[in-house]
């Protein structure tokens, strides 16, 4: 319940005021969440970020987790405990609501979420599950049984945000003490929402408080925690004063700021029993993690020692078992909806991050089940020749697919391909899709084209994982799936009028073997279309630089992809290849897929859009098995390196792009002999 500013607290008179806290039982039936994504500075018997080693200073454990792989970490089990207890004190705080803001509402239609500090993941984790269909991002955090809305990320959020699309919904709990400038932040939160969109800011006031003077300046209870806020103030981050904050929300842009205060006590003392048992909870999240909380700050900021620490909130912990001590922390809840209205883009300034424009996807995912699959940092890969195609077959790589898909149909203005079977009225035959990924070329080119036979062999490039009755079920009766290795010897029992090969760079070994099977395999007048990238962007005017994290993750991805045996072509050099293996008529077209909405020109604007959204947030997936199997990278370096090619990634100042070729060309009707 909220309480106004003069509501005071009565103490249960059936307590004996001078004895200890009852040893009320508290269970949890979460589970633990654990982390390997990060190295961490060990330091006075505990862990600490070693991601800007020293800014953080709870436990690594309390403030980020990530967990990629099927191990769990080894991590002090209090601190995750601590985690999950401060979390179900918010659910009691808030009548078993995940916060205070509409969003929250089991019917509620929210999209795009950010938790912020997410810590052990909990709080996205169960959105996520509340919320089937809304997406949500964490900085900072990460847990196990992550629901398949729910993505995580590593990154210091004092620094730029290059998120592509604005939120409807960011959470922010906890960040007292980690925050150096509140209002930069604030900013950030409102620049980083969709209008209408909510904040919803829940923390905690450093300093207890009491009503009836029991919780006196003397008591090492109050010292302790005063001395713990000039430590942080000390170190640069200052614990914030709440009750300032509705001045610096409405100074940023915000309006109808709506300001709640609870009270948590420091134990049982509360006659009332909801805040009995808040007090509870909050005695169990605090007390026993006390050396956790003030041993970094009090080390670092005023050159205390360990033992004296330890010494301190030892008597500390007397003060918050005392049930004569009716003390409590302030706990302030700040929900506020961004009531900015929509306004014409008229100039794109050079110097902002990548334009929050918005992608929607109608198409239907394929799946199967067809193998099995090698489990890697994370990641599911082919186990089918096995280690052969470095990027995942995942979810996440199928729904990217699938997003790239309406890539290649915008760029070749709402057709399928460039060759004249993409004709809506073209009758054409027996149609191969090589490297077919999640089947959606296959499937819609079967829907617009009914009178022919599509095939897809799902090689060794892209297979999803689902059942098998889900694949089957969206798929047009004249489509068929096949495994086989396209570089291994065709054995189709019928030549094809037209074969389709996208994205197959890193794939091949032997290009002009491949080319060669395709002709061989093509009916005299058929089409071979090849649509595929150049792995290194460019840029013309200069502003990609070699120094970039772009161009440094780019140049060893390449490195890498050639050591494992398929190194990336170089298409601008294929028109020769195919007319010496007998194609003739070879077109040849440049398409450029810039790295973000940096265009002026409206439809490369609009390819920046959805090519950033293709690769900035999956750029881990392209880096991490190339990197870890060929160049002995770490799952840790490859996520730190991916992060900082993000932040190019979505740098408007960075004129990048992609060269996309589309080839296209024939198969003579009357061949010469």
């Amino acid at each position: 319940m909220a309480v106004n500013d003069d509501d005071v607290l009565a103490a249960n008179e059936n307590v004996n005021d001078n004895s200890s806290l009852s040893h009320q039982s508290l269970a949890s039936s979460t589970t633990s969440v654990a982390s390997s994504i990060l190295e961490y500075r060990i330091e006075n018997g505990r862990t600490y970020h070693k991601y800007k080693d020293g800014s953080k200073l709870s436990d690594a454990t309390t403030f980020m987790l990530q967990h990629h792989s099927q191990d769990k970490s080894t991590i002090c089990p209090t601190t995750i405990k601590k985690s999950i207890d401060s979390h179900n004190l918010f659910i009691r705080t808030f009548d078993d609501r995940l916060g205070t803001a509409p969003p929250n509402l089991r019917d509620s239609n929210v999209r795009r979420v950010l938790d912020v500090g997410t810590g052990s993941g909990i709080w996205a984790i169960d959105f996520g599950d509340e919320h089937p269909d809304a997406e949500a991002s964490c900085r900072l955090g990460h847990g196990t049984s992550v629901p398949p809305n729910v993505q995580f990320q590593v990154e210091d959020i004092e620094e730029d945000w290059h998120f592509s699309l604005p939120f409807d919904y960011i959470h922010s709990r906890m960040m007292t003490g980690s925050i150096a400038d509140w209002k930069i932040y604030l900013r950030r939160c409102f620049d980083n929402l969709n209008p209408g969109g909510y904040l919803e800011l829940n923390d905690i006031d450093a300093i207890p408080l009491s009503d009836d003077g029991t919780l006196t300046e003397e008591c090492t209870l109050k010292k302790s925690f005063s001395l713990w806020s000039e430590a942080i103030a000390t170190l640069g981050s200052p614990f914030e004063k709440f009750n300032r904050l509705e001045g610096v929300l409405a100074e940023v842009g915000f309006e109808d700021v709506r300001v709640e205060r609870f009270k948590w006590p420091t134990n049982s003392w509360p006659k009332d029993p909801k805040f009995r048992e808040l007090g509870i909870w909050n005695h169990e999240n605090i007390a026993p993690h006390l050396e956790g909380m003030f041993m970094a700050g009090i080390t670092r900021g005023l050159n205390w020692t360990e033992q004296e620490v330890h010494e301190l909130a030892v008597k500390a912990r007397k003060g918050f078992d005392d049930t004569s001590i009716h003390a409590y922390f302030q706990i302030h809840t700040m929900q506020t909806p961004n009531d900015e209205h929509l306004a014409a883009d008229e100039t794109d300034t050079d110097g902002s991050s990548v334009s929050n424009a918005s992608l929607a996807s109608s198409t239907t995912s394929v799946t199967s089940s067809i193998l099995e699959y090698r489990i890697e940092n994370g990641r599911t890969y082919h186990k089918y020749k096995d280690g052969k195609y470095a990027a995942p077959n995942d979810e996440r790589e199928s729904d990217r697919l699938d997003l790239q898909h309406n890539l290649f149909i915008r760029t070749f203005d709402d057709r399928l391909g460039s060759a004249p079977p993409n004709d809506r009225d073209a009758k054409v035959g027996r149609v191969l899709d090589i490297g077919t990924g999640s089947g959606i070329w296959a499937i819609d080119f079967g829907d617009e084209h009914p009178e022919s036979e599509a095939g897809g062999p799902i090689s060794s490039v892209s297979v999803r994982e689902s059942t098998q009755a889900n694949f089957l079920y969206s798929v047009p009766p004249n489509v068929q799936f096949e495994i086989d290795d396209v570089e291994e010897p065709w054995l189709f029992s019928r030549p094809f009028d037209y074969i389709h090969s996208r994205m197959m760079t890193g794939s091949i070994r032997n290009w002009r073997q491949f080319l060669q099977n395709c002709f061989d395999n093509l009916n005299p007048g058929g089409y071979l279309e090849l649509n595929d990238i150049d792995a290194v962007p460019v840029s013309d005017d200069g502003t990609l630089t070699e120094d970039t994290s772009l161009m440094k993750s780019v140049r060893l991805c390449c490195e890498a992809i050639a050591k494992l045996g398929v190194p990336y072509e170089h298409f601008s050099r294929f028109e020769g290849v195919l007319k010496e293996i007998g194609f003739e008529d070879v077109h040849i077209q440049r398409f450029k897929w810039p790295t973000n909405s940096w265009p002026k020109d409206k439809k490369h604007k609009e390819i920046g859009i959805w090519n950033y959204e293709n690769f900035a947030p999956n750029w881990e997936g392209f880096l991490m098995a190339p990197l870890t199997r060929a160049l002995d990278w770490t799952k840790e370096e490859v996520i730190i390196l991916a992060m900082e090619a993000r932040k190019d990634f979505a740098n408007r100042n960075i004129h990048a792009y992609y060269n996309m070729w589309g080839i296209l060309t024939i198969r003579l009707i009357i061949e010469l002999t």
